[in-house]
């Protein structure tokens, strides 16, 4: 188990606005990583070698004459390969799908490049974003662990040190939990405020796009050019006498695996001891219920999407992802209906609880696991339908919480389980309230095993 040094995105900008570095310098570093370490992790679909050399030349060229530095000025950022880039195929994880390269970048890939950064590749992600099929993509920590999904290729290339910052998506966890799995920081925004328009949808009601990087500052730092509102490159600091008060629901928090709830237990208690946050008890009513309402909603909204495509090419779909589709088409209108009003009573009961304890946000373990082992590749998959993937999720439901409600979520790196593997901790905010997210996240996160203390001072 061993994992190369993970790159801060904003150390790296900074190498390169003080002259120390030039983009193709920092380019020509990724690329090589890249090389080196795909043969073992595969996070990436397609590596864009002699575009990212192209586009690093000139960056290069426009610091020679003079040009102000963008907020990612000349950073390599790798995208989930559901995000459409132009001249290249966005195939979604499915290579019947994108026959043909799509004209124009999607609006979060036309950020990323107006604010400097050199899109080195697409990654890896499950079928579809389902997480119901077999990615080659392996774990950044231990190649004999899986590397969660469906943003594995994104995080595992962020964590194993080939790029300082990568695009996932998240529908129902799928940033979170492959960058808890690889420790590093993932972080979903809320609903609608990352424009999504053109991506390869799951459901308008859960779709979100958001960073995955090594710090909380990084993603923030991604999140202000994804979001169109990063006209500064000031990332705020943290200030010393601000405490959150965070909600925990206990007897949720006990479903976790011991090993990880240890090492999530521990992180807080050190936080508390210290000061840095305040621990309120606070049940999240109908959470055992929340499974069940994404599932239902997510599927039959994907389903209505994929009509079309699977009337030509349904043989060459992961037969689990076909019968899952297949099923959400014979979702009726009644049980959409009911699953649609008991997102809207839970989100309301999440803000009441938020309310009733005036607490800045809810708190849990990401996963209720460290990173599960690879399967032997002759090892037959599960059968999987509805009632196969609600029970598959049954402890991720606070993960896909911040889903149903539309609020951000993060998840940072607390420590290791006694095999070494990382362990996430999931904080969740209020829908629209992001920045106070971040805010939250950066007094609570640990010092980055290769960084050392977080929350420095980019200001430049």
């Amino acid at each position: 188990m061993n994992r190369p040094g993970t790159p801060s995105l904003l150390d790296t900008r900074e190498l390169l606005v003080s002259g120390r570095r030039s983009a193709s310098e920092i380019v020509e570093r990724a690329l090589a990583a890249i090389d080196e370490r795909e043969p073992t992790s595969e996070a990436f679909v397609e590596v864009f070698h002699d575009e990212a050399r192209r586009v690093a030349r000139r960056l290069d060229d426009l610091r020679r004459r003079g040009a102000r530095p963008g907020p990612l000025h000349g950073v390599p950022i790798a995208v989930k390969d559901v995000f459409p880039i132009a001249g290249r195929h966005c195939r979604a994880g499915a290579s019947f799908f994108g026959a043909e390269p799509r004209e124009t970048d999607t609006l979060a890939v036309a950020r990323l490049r107006a604010a400097g950064a050199v899109i080195v590749g697409r990654t890896v992600t499950h079928q579809f974003g389902f997480g119901l099929d077999r990615p080659p993509t392996r774990n950044a920590v231990d190649a004999g662990r899986q590397p969660g999904g469906s943003s594995a290729g994104s995080a595992v290339a962020v964590a194993n040190g080939s790029v300082p910052g990568a695009l996932g998506a998240d529908s129902g966890g799928s940033i979170r939990i492959p960058a808890a799995f690889n420790g590093v920081v993932g972080f979903k925004p809320s609903l609608d405020v990352v424009d999504i328009s053109d991506c390869v949808p799951m459901s308008p009601r859960f779709d979100t796009a958001g960073p995955i990087a090594a710090t909380v500052a990084d993603c923030e730092r991604l999140f202000e050019v994804l979001r169109g509102t990063a006209e500064s490159a000031s990332v705020p600091g943290t200030p010393s006498t601000f405490r959150p008060r965070l909600g925990i629901d206990g007897a949720f928090f006990a479903t976790g695996d011991p090993a990880v709830r240890e090492v999530v237990r521990r992180r807080l208690e050190e936080l508390e001891s210290s000061g840095r946050v305040t621990l309120v008890e606070a049940g999240v009513p109908d959470i055992a219920a929340v499974p069940s309402v994404l599932v239902t909603i997510l599927v039959a909204d994907s389903a209505r999407w994929h009509r079309p495509l699977i009337a030509g090419h349904a043989a060459d779909y992961d037969p689990n992802v076909l019968a899952v589709i297949e099923e959400g088409l014979s979702t009726s209108p009644g049980t959409y209906q009911a699953a649609v009003d008991l997102q809207e009573r839970i989100s309301n009961a999440v803000g009441g609880v938020m309310d009733e304890h005036a607490l800045d946000g809810l708190v849990c373990w990401t996963a209720p696991t460290g990173a599960p082992v690879v399967q032997p590749d002759d090892t037959p998959p599960k059968r999987a339908g509805l009632s196969e993937l609600v029970s598959a999720h049954s402890r991720g439901a606070f993960t896909m919480l911040a889903n149903l409600t539309g609020g951000p979520a993060i998840t940072i790196p607390c420590g290791h389980d006694g095999e070494g593997m990382p362990i996430g901790m999931s904080i969740l905010g209020r829908p629209g309230d992001d920045h106070s997210l971040l805010t939250i996240a950066r007094a609570l996160e640990a010092p980055h095993p290769h960084l050392g203390e977080p929350n420095r001072d980019h200001s430049r």
